[in-house]
């Protein structure tokens, strides 16, 4: 591990010798195609004290480059134990972690992109509680903040999903059009209920925090998703009378939840329907009153 982090460095560096510099480029190429790299990487990752923060990176690309494009080669030992592993990143990362510090958002980044394509892979196959899990972690008893380093991550988690299954601007092949086909359709079966509840009740709890991150990454959510969840879970008196709140009486969010609200009202519907929500949305009246 330490010979990785080491070559890693080597190969970054700006006054490394130039064959020093090819000599850690070549190895850490040969680290991400063996058979063997995506194990080493992963405990890299995870080793106390924590690795440099681009030799963490690198590992966690050694582990994406395997989900991505050598998943097969994997037996279901392999994954149950990238699986439990992640998750004990989770915890121990954004749970359990009190300190105030952080993990850089690179990293936070790139972490949400390997559990998604660990997702696509194992949802809802083999793991069908996948957001169920990742709630409980944000999730504290009734009258207790979230955890709010949890609750920043299975955001931008959310985010990365969406980017996976159903981003159009992306050349999908046609197993692929399928597979997320699949997922969506199983989403609509009730996770997608849940994201949207949790989605707003986190909006509702930090959009007075200091940090409007949270705040804004949950609007984001929402103006993602919409193209493809049912409207109703969106339009209705709470989130829509949440978002008119949040447009005429928060400045650091006014401008994320009037971007929303363009997704909402842009979705792709019958003609009725969309002149329907447009009168439920009462949107002339409301905008002649803010205050610009």
């Amino acid at each position: 591990m330490d010979q990785i982090e080491q070559a890693v460095m080597y190969a970054l560096g700006p006054q490394v010798d130039p064959n020093l510099k090819a000599q850690a480029n070549a190895y850490c190429e040969q680290v991400k195609n063996s058979n063997e790299g995506w194990q080493m990487c992963i405990q890299l990752f995870m080793k106390e004290p924590k690795a440099l923060p681009e030799a963490r990176f690198f590992a966690l690309q050694v582990l994406e480059n395997t989900l991505q494009n050598r998943f097969d080669s994997l037996d279901s030992n392999a994954v149950e134990y990238i699986k439990q592993t992640m998750m004990e990143y989770l915890r121990r990362e954004f749970v359990d972690n009190t300190s105030s510090g952080s993990e850089e958002a690179f990293i936070r980044n790139k972490a949400a992109q390997s559990f998604t394509l660990l997702f696509i892979h194992v949802y809802p196959s083999t793991w069908p509680t996948f957001f169920k899990d990742m709630i409980a972690l944000a999730q504290t008893p009734p009258g207790t903040p979230s955890h709010e380093k949890a609750a920043d991550f299975f955001l931008r988690l959310c985010i990365s999903v969406d980017d996976e299954i159903a981003r159009l601007d992306i050349p999908r092949n046609r197993d692929e059009v399928v597979r997320n086909t699949n997922i969506k359709d199983t989403m609509r079966l009730g996770d997608i209920q849940l994201l949207a509840s949790f989605w707003f009740d986190l909006l509702q709890e930090f959009k007075n925090a200091t940090n409007p991150t949270i705040a804004q990454l949950a609007l984001k959510n929402i103006g993602s998703y919409i193209a493809w969840m049912d409207i109703s879970l969106v339009v209705n008196d709470q989130m829509i009378g949440l978002l008119y709140e949040l447009l005429n009486h928060n400045q650091n969010l006014n401008i994320p939840a009037c971007e929303c609200l363009a997704d909402v009202i842009s979705k792709g519907m019958l003609p009725l329907d969309k002149l329907n929500m447009l009168q439920v949305l009462n949107i002339t009246d409301v905008l002649g009153r803010l205050e610009l």
